[in-house]
């Protein structure tokens, strides 16, 4: 009998557990999502880029302006495989899709980050 109620009481709090952590999950993918809300002004600002003479051949430049100009698509993909593993109820395919769906923003940032470093602090 006290065996029954322990797996029981495991049981419920596996399910209360994988519940919090589904929720949680949803609110981690909202960043990214409302970041697609401001990709429009990101891809305007996206073209001075290529303001400074040779800045047009510069690959760290081009690599920033591509993934800026891309930022959606991974985005969108990941918070597709977020909302489908929600819907079957796959606890460790929503944690990969709010990885991915982070993703291009690392991409973004860890370019950004390189091209200030090879120019010397001047791009921005």
């Amino acid at each position: 009998m006290v065996c029954m109620k322990t797996a029981t009481q495991n049981s419920e709090n596996n399910q209360i557990h994988t519940k919090t952590m589904k929720a949680l999950l949803l609110l981690l993918a909202l960043p990214p999502l409302f970041s697609l809300g401001v990709w429009p002004l990101s891809v305007f600002v996206s073209l001075f880029a290529f303001d400074s003479p040779g800045a047009e051949r510069s690959i760290p430049t081009l690599l920033v302006v591509l993934s800026v100009w891309l930022y959606p698509l991974p985005v969108l993909m990941g918070l597709v495989r977020l909302w489908k593993a929600f819907r079957s109820g796959e606890y460790s395919a929503l944690r990969r899709g709010v990885l991915f769906s982070y993703g291009p923003a690392a991409v973004v940032v860890a370019l950004y980050v390189l091209l200030s470093w090879l120019s010397g602090g001047k791009f921005a």
